[in-house]
């Protein structure tokens, strides 16, 4: 994907700025310096980088995006009768934190 001014500016969050993993996955360091924008015009990004540049998301919410998904995929290899036991384990020790 070629990177334009509109691209830029039409994926800014509701606040009207970039968020740290936008800027990032521009290949930019946070903060962006001054001129940060007219740098990139015309430059390529992968479509996964640009996915990430759309999200608009904050790190921490895709960090526990990224989390949930790896523990899904981790548990389909666990048998029915393991995850049955560690569903009740965790069940319980969350009833104990919320007590």
């Amino acid at each position: 994907m070629i990177i334009t001014k509109k691209y830029i500016l039409d994926n800014m969050t509701e606040r009207g700025a970039w968020t740290k993993p936008q800027i990032e996955a521009l290949g930019i360091q946070w903060p962006p310096a001054k001129g940060w924008i007219e740098l990139l015009i015309d430059n390529e990004i992968s479509s996964e980088k640009a996915k990430i540049f759309e999200s608009k998301v904050p790190s921490k919410a895709r960090n526990y995006d990224h989390l949930l998904q790896n523990l899904f995929k981790e548990m389909s290899k666990i048998s029915t009768d393991n995850l049955k036991k560690y569903v009740l384990f965790a069940n319980d020790e969350i009833k104990k934190r919320s007590a």
